[in-house]
């Protein structure tokens, strides 16, 4: 392997390793609200003020200028145009600035109505509206300051720079809990409110200096720039594709918020819990495999890339599904341990529990997605996602207004579900139709020897914590069941000599991440 890349190898298991970090540490956060606010009005206030502007975020100002500009900015570079890449960069800079700024002045100017629109449940409760939006208020203006973080941050990534662009969302959280310790007694829930409003801020600081020793960026408009002109022509369909995932939040908080502020923060929650070994999970085969997808579509080998993307769905259902049966099993206990403190009841528990409980059966489903995506993102077929999407997006309209009235927030989790097995079977079919015959059977086969030993799993764990629980406590029946749980999936997976344990072995034991990478 040449310096190079093991640099970059080096590059993405550090990223990988901060995004863990940071997921956790959002964790914590979210465990830190809990025990100050539980369920409570003004939590669900905070969770509709803080959906917007981060709705707004994902589609404008973070992830889509980051992958539109770094392609350009870093085809600039190579060509050894240092000088055209910066002028590019402060055009796109200025650009940006000014286009969110005029966003967020007109969404504060009227987000009275604006908050009417996403939480129309929550208007006949005057002081929950006025709340609400006056956290919106605080939070917005982080929608400019993260569409200049976002450009800075594919800069340096362009110049090799890693480390404190991964390690900024880190300190991010753990500023919010620094305002959220110290400052919860003075000013409520606008502790947070204000917490990410200035961490937002420290984190576009902390990029600004390692930045300076490359170039200047300047105040310039140029719309006939023909860098630009090319970024923002692939800001589109990345926008688009994100948009459609993300408006999906978006539908979920409208027809959440006719049931209460109390279920609408259970969701969100839940989410927290559901949403954390998912990422740990697909970040982590993601980040491994995506370049070796990259690689194969550029030697035109379908016939290795299929088994691999087949093999790392598999690698993502052996470790997400034994999760999502615990999850199911275990739902109260680990609520009960994770968040029951403080302001947060048994009431409460139950509560999460429940959407929790939804929100498990699509873990395996969402987490494969992720991987699905990345693969045909390397086939350079952005938009058959984007497609699918757009369906999904009805799907999960009509889902939730069916299941809401008999199942409460817990349809709204379950339709959550149900529409990410939908996008699974969707993109599989499709990757299908792209590449040639893919063995679907294979992967149904190791779907259902995998669920069949994590029903067993967590069938023993859940017997095993009623009992322990009258002995021990919750915290320790619940730390005993899940490691005799994993023990015993361990032990049923060589048992019934299922592959993925094997090459799970062959990766975190003996580093071989190659074994992906073979036919079936």
């Amino acid at each position: 392997m040449t310096e190079n890349k093991k640099k970059l190898a080096r590059a993405a298991f550090m990223i990988m390793v901060a995004t863990v970090l940071s997921r956790f540490a959002g964790f914590f956060r979210e465990i830190i609200m809990a025990n100050y606010f539980g369920l409570s009005p003004a939590r669900g206030a905070f969770t509709v003020a803080y959906r917007i502007p981060s709705l707004l975020r994902t589609l404008i100002a973070d992830t889509a200028i980051t992958a539109a500009f770094i392609p350009v900015f870093t085809q600039l570079l190579a060509k050894g145009d240092k000088e055209e890449a910066f002028k590019a960069a402060s055009s796109l800079f200025s650009i940006t600035v000014i286009f969110l700024c005029i966003i967020t002045a007109a969404s504060m100017l009227f987000m009275p109505f604006v908050i009417k629109i996403t939480a129309p449940g929550f208007s006949p409760d005057e002081h929950l509206f006025t709340m609400t939006v006056n956290l919106s208020l605080i939070i917005f203006p982080t929608v400019v300051i993260l569409g200049m973080t976002g450009i800075i941050t594919g800069m340096l990534n362009s110049f090799q720079h890693f480390a404190v662009p991964a390690i900024a969302p880190i300190l991010w959280n753990f500023i919010i809990i620094f305002f959220l310790v110290f400052y919860e007694k003075k000013l409520g829930i606008y502790s947070a409110a204000w917490g990410i409003l200035i961490a937002t801020v420290f984190q576009l600081a902390v990029q600004i200096f390692p930045l300076r020793g490359q170039g200047k960026l300047s105040f310039i408009i140029d719309f006939k720039n023909q860098h630009v002109i090319e970024i923002l022509k692939l800001i589109l369909p990345v926008t688009l594709s994100l948009g459609v995932i993300n408006f999906n939040v978006f539908v979920d908080t409208v027809f959440a918020s006719f049931l209460g502020p109390d279920r609408l923060a259970a969701i969100d929650s839940a989410f927290r819990i559901f949403h954390l070994p998912m990422g740990v999970f697909a970040v982590a085969v993601g980040t491994v495999l995506f370049p070796v997808f990259s690689s194969l579509i550029a030697k035109k080998d379908f016939e290795k890339f299929k088994p691999t993307l087949i093999n790392g769905i598999s690698q993502i259902f052996f470790m997400t599904i034994p999760v999502s049966a615990l999850f199911i099993s275990l739902s109260s206990p680990i609520v009960k341990t994770v968040y029951e403190r403080g302001a947060f009841s048994p009431d409460d528990t139950k509560l999460v529990a429940l959407a929790l409980v939804f929100f498990s059966f699509g873990i395996p489903f969402a987490s494969a997605n992720t991987l699905l995506n990345r693969g045909f993102y390397s086939l350079k077929k952005n938009w058959i996602p984007l497609y699918l999407s757009f369906i999904n997006l009805l799907l999960n309209a009509l889902l939730d207004w069916m299941l809401m009235k008999p199942f409460s927030h817990g349809g709204i989790c379950f339709s959550t579900s149900l529409v990410s097995t939908f996008n699974f079977i969707g993109l599989l079919f499709l990757m299908r139709r792209e590449v040639g015959c893919i063995k679907i059977r294979d992967l149904v086969k190791s779907f259902l020897k995998i669920s069949f030993i994590s029903a067993v799993m967590s069938a023993c764990s859940y017997v095993f914590y009623n009992y322990l629980f009258h002995i021990t406590g919750v915290f320790f029946a619940l730390f005993f069941s899940i490691v005799s749980g994993f023990l015993i999936f361990v032990f049923l997976s060589w048992v019934f000599k299922v592959k993925e344990f094997k090459i799970a072995k062959d990766i975190f034991i003996y580093k071989k991440k190659e074994v992906l990478i073979s036919d079936r």
